[in-house]
């Protein structure tokens, strides 16, 4: 799902929820970069700037993005959650 806003195409972007507020961008980016090069945003509390336990992830492609749902999503648990990682497309 390719969004176009001001006639430019908008890389496809994921959220993931599950994700353990103590852990380190660069380790959460490494469970994402096997599908395609990524760029990993956490969403932060607006107001104590705290990791909120989710991320965004933004592919190029859509059959990067597509990947990672597939092999990700309800797959694989982040000690200390209980519940796999969720990962569906942001938008």
């Amino acid at each position: 799902m390719m969004h176009v806003h001001g006639g430019a195409e908008r890389p496809p972007k994921l959220f993931v929820g599950q994700v353990p507020k103590e852990m380190p961008l660069d380790e959460v980016t490494q469970l994402f970069t096997p599908f395609g090069a990524c760029d990993v945003t956490p969403i932060r509390d607006r107001i104590t700037g705290m990791p909120r336990g989710c991320v965004f992830v933004s592919y190029a492609t859509r059959a990067e993005a597509d990947a990672a749902i597939a092999a990700l999503n309800g797959q694989k648990q982040l000690s200390p959650h209980l519940n796999a990682m969720q990962v569906r497309y942001a938008d």
